[in-house]
């Protein structure tokens, strides 16, 4: 049997018989950042997630020679973005670096 989620509202995802370094993971995550993230960069313009990934590895503000979030962090925040109706499918695709074809996301 799979014990359920503890989902608190904005809270990281952890299973209560999960390990303990997965309780301390999901402690570091910020969820709100990372959607922030996926915002500010959807609100220049649409994007897929390799692209958003992308520019924000790109972008200045890292903290030391890191970045806060991995490209599945912001991948994650997107799609809750799109669950919360504030992203949306662009209505076109787009092309990853190996040829395959992917969905552009903008703010609705």
């Amino acid at each position: 049997m799979i014990a359920p989620q503890i989902v608190m509202v904005d809270a990281p995802r952890v299973r209560r018989d999960d390990p303990e370094t997965s309780h301390h993971a999901a402690d570091g995550n910020n969820i709100t950042g990372a959607r922030a993230e996926v915002l500010w960069f959807l609100s220049i313009e649409p994007l897929a997630d390799h692209e958003l990934y992308a520019r924000y590895e790109a972008d200045s503000r890292m903290v030391g020679d890191t970045h806060l979030f991995t490209p599945q962090r912001l991948r994650t925040a997107r799609a809750e973005l799109v669950a919360t109706g504030k992203v949306q499918f662009a209505g076109y695709y787009g092309l990853t670096p190996t040829g395959g074809r992917t969905r552009v996301w903008s703010i609705t």
